[in-house]
């Protein structure tokens, strides 16, 4: 049974204790994503210096997944511009040819978008990420699990300062998270993604 299973098996419970399941459900996907991207690119664990991080420290899982959401909408926002040539089409209406001159028009457009999105002089990209309640995200665990006094407030932190609201939420930021990763994963099973990644990456060491 997975963390998300159990949010939604505990919120009737306790919907503090749901959530901080919930917070878990994101650490648990982040060290999937850190595993699988070694699976495609073994170089990867030679190029982290904080490998053992992702594994130990829950703060560093928090960070790396408010980068991770900000590469998965990049990856997504890609993929729709290089597929947006066959918009309108469906299987079989496109001979060989045809789906070979889309493809390259669809690359053509992303590579163009790319190239806008690093240039200082085009409009800002805007890709909403969920990275201010990822900052709280190790405080909502904890509240979710544990109850301590608040000197300063005179108030006690724990599962009953969880609301509806938070809990659905926190529930909605993870789940979109969790779908990131799994978009990853699914479009890096494509040989010419991978390929494209590396590209990619060789790319941004030359301009570092």
């Amino acid at each position: 049974m997975d963390h998300m299973e159990i949010a939604n098996l505990s919120k009737s419970v306790s919907l503090g204790i749901a959530h901080g399941h919930i917070v878990l459900a994101g650490e648990e996907a982040v060290k999937a994503m850190v595993l699988f991207n070694i699976s495609y690119d073994p170089d990867v664990l030679n190029e982290m210096e904080d490998f053992d991080e992702y594994f130990s420290n829950h703060k560093h899982k928090h960070e790396t997944i408010r980068n991770l959401e900000h590469t998965g909408l990049l990856l997504e926002k890609m993929m729709m511009i290089q597929m947006s040539p066959f918009q309108g089409f469906k299987g079989g209406d496109l001979s060989f040819e045809e789906v070979k001159v889309k493809a390259i028009e669809g690359r053509k457009k992303m590579i163009q978008w790319m190239s806008d999105l690093v240039d200082d002089s085009k409009p800002e990209v805007n890709l909403k990420t969920n990275d201010a309640w990822w900052r709280q995200a190790e405080i909502y665990k904890k509240e979710g699990f544990y109850v301590d006094i608040l000197k300063k407030q005179k108030d006690w932190s724990g599962p009953h300062k969880c609301s509806e609201k938070k809990f659905h939420k926190g529930r909605k930021v993870v789940e979109s998270f969790i779908s990131k990763v799994q978009f990853i994963e699914e479009n890096f099973q494509d040989e010419d993604v991978i390929e494209l990644y590396k590209e990619l990456k060789e790319s941004s060491k030359r301009i570092s």
